[in-house]
């Protein structure tokens, strides 16, 4: 992703300032990324991080290091924020609390173990889930490692597939949405698994007419968080996507602001770190095509 996020700059020549400016800006004197209540958030730290590498800047690692070694500290972290723990002291290769924390944090990751073997959000859940299944295995890479079970964890991927092509969170979900086939097509090319087409044409299909990709069969409204998701899975495919990049590019157009970043879909209000993500993951998707 970081790859194609780097070259969102093609398409946002002078504006690149901008998002810099911004993503500065989200930099809390905790050392961390703010959440949209202003609160230095691991999760948001992730898309702060990532964003300053897309754009080539320079990480603030004292600040960053000192809010990740507090951030150790605490036993109250959910399988989310502990994901984006070791994310974010891999990305800046923080390798003393790596080596230090590394062994608590993979039994903590196992704490999430569902009873099939694979992963979910839930502890001592009956079934693991798509989105769990692949946050767990980023950050088992992050540490240069795979997680165990591997076969249980391809069984719950496959579990969560539709008829229709897509992938939901969970196997008694019967509608997939947008972000998760993605989240659950990532997992599959991680694993090394041949990607179904059927997927492909579902998410092509998501497509609004408004311009942008909606998150389901049943979502009216396009929004950056699919659309970037959607982009960025289809590519796994070796679809270039320029039948539909100038749709795309106007919905994105729409959601920009003049202050460096982007909104999540047309009634928010809002701009935070992983919009900024989002909007330039998108970008730099599109960023072939238009400059062809």
């Amino acid at each position: 992703m970081l790859l194609q996020t780097q070259r969102a700059q093609l398409l946002l020549n002078d504006s690149s300032e901008s998002v810099i400016t911004f993503i500065e800006s989200q930099l809390s004197s905790a050392g961390g990324f703010m959440d949209r209540a202003q609160q230095p958030d691991l999760y948001y730290t992730v898309f702060g991080i990532d964003c300053s590498l897309a754009l080539g800047q320079d990480l603030p690692s004292a600040a960053l290091q000192s809010f990740l070694r507090n951030e150790s500290k605490r036993n109250d972290l959910d399988l989310i924020h502990l994901c984006c723990l070791i994310r974010c002291s891999a990305s800046i290769d923080y390798t003393k609390l790596v080596n230090e924390f590394q062994g608590q944090w993979l039994s903590c990751l196992e704490t999430y173990q569902s009873k099939d073997g694979a992963y979910n959000q839930e502890q001592s859940a009956a079934h693991g889930s798509a989105y769990a299944c692949f946050i767990v295995l980023d950050a088992y890479q992050s540490l240069g490692l795979m997680p165990p079970r591997m076969e249980a964890l391809l069984q719950c991927i496959k579990a969560v597939r539709c008829d229709d092509g897509s992938y939901s969170l969970l196997p008694q979900e019967k509608i997939g949405t947008t972000p998760t086939t993605c989240a659950a097509l990532l997992a599959l090319d991680q694993i090394g698994e041949p990607l179904d087409t059927d997927c492909q044409s579902w998410l092509r299909s998501r497509l609004s007419p408004a311009g942008g990709f909606v998150a389901g069969p049943l979502t009216p409204v396009p929004d950056l968080l699919s659309t970037a998701t959607a982009l960025h899975g289809l590519s796994l495919f070796d679809d270039d996507c320029s039948d539909l990049s100038e749709r795309c590019l106007d919905f994105i157009d729409s959601l920009w602001s003049s202050r460096g970043s982007f909104f999540a879909y047309w009634d928010d209000d809002y701009l935070d770190c992983e919009y900024t993500f989002y909007g330039l993951l998108a970008l730099g998707h599109l960023s072939a095509v238009a400059q062809a």
